[in-house]
């Protein structure tokens, strides 16, 4: 997948700098009826072309090797893609990150709205910094389901503020459910090795794009939606904005424990 150079529109209506809360929640918690693939982002948030140079030029490096490392690796997260300025990870629960009820637990949403605005962060950083989280702000828009159908969650964080020694950022989760076709159930133990196996060949590519398109052009959504569908033997519906965050990370003098391995 191919971005261009990334920052964060200040192109804010015009009658005020953000969107009140009521009308954010009217617009993105209780989509109408007819509308099958509510907006991925906020019609607020739009990218336009400028560039951030980031002060590590191997800082993709970095990124990847610090996901195979602590609780992000655990947890299950993947890279999807990053560039100065932003960065977007795969999830798929099941039901390890379930709470009781059969909803994603809000640890599990709360974790991957860290880490990712952790990591676009990291694609601004210094080498000699590292990037501790001082405040997140979560919205859970909608609980994501986890029992039943597995569902794979993109976020999607993009910085707000890069300053030399704060950075606030923000990220967004869509979610999209998926489920075996008919005649293809399977053991448990089976479909966990299916699910993890599906997961080191997932396309994020496609999947980002597919994420990008479900406000801008359903025809072509509905083409990457085939197309997965039919890559990996399953069906897919939703398309729905769940969770919305803000963060306040500090850049402080540092390394990673791994830096040395």
């Amino acid at each position: 997948m191919h971005h261009a150079a990334v920052v964060v529109s200040r192109n804010f209506p015009t009658s005020r700098r953000f969107p009140s809360l009521k009308s954010f929640y009217r617009s993105h918690a209780h989509p109408r009826a007819s509308t099958n693939a509510p907006p991925a982002l906020p019609s607020w948030i739009t990218l336009h072309s400028g560039t951030w140079t980031p002060p590590n030029p191997a800082y993709k490096e970095r990124i990847i090797k610090g996901m195979d490392k602590g609780f992000g690796a655990n947890l299950g997260v993947n890279l999807v893609g990053c560039g100065p300025g932003w960065l977007e990870l795969g999830f798929l629960s099941t039901e390890r990150t379930s709470q009781p009820s059969g909803y994603v637990h809000g640890g599990a949403i709360s974790a991957l709205h860290d880490i990712a605005n952790g990591k676009a962060t990291y694609t601004l950083a210094p080498s000699s910094k590292v990037v501790l989280t001082v405040e997140l702000k979560l919205n859970i828009l909608r609980p994501t389901p986890c029992a039943g159908p597995r569902t794979l969650t993109l976020c999607r964080s993009q910085l707000v503020k890069p300053g030399r020694n704060i950075v606030v950022s923000r990220a967004d989760c869509v979610y999209f459910k998926i489920r075996p076709r008919e005649g293809t159930a399977a053991s448990d133990g089976r479909r966990e090795k299916e699910e993890e196996a599906m997961m080191r060949e997932w396309d994020w590519d496609l999947f980002s794009d597919l994420v990008a398109r479900t406000n801008t052009n359903s025809e072509e959504a509905t083409v990457a939606v085939k197309e997965l569908e039919e890559k990996y033997g399953v069906h897919m519906s939703g398309g729905i904005l769940a969770s919305t965050s803000l963060s306040t990370c500090m850049l402080v003098d540092g390394r990673e424990t791994w830096a040395n391995e």
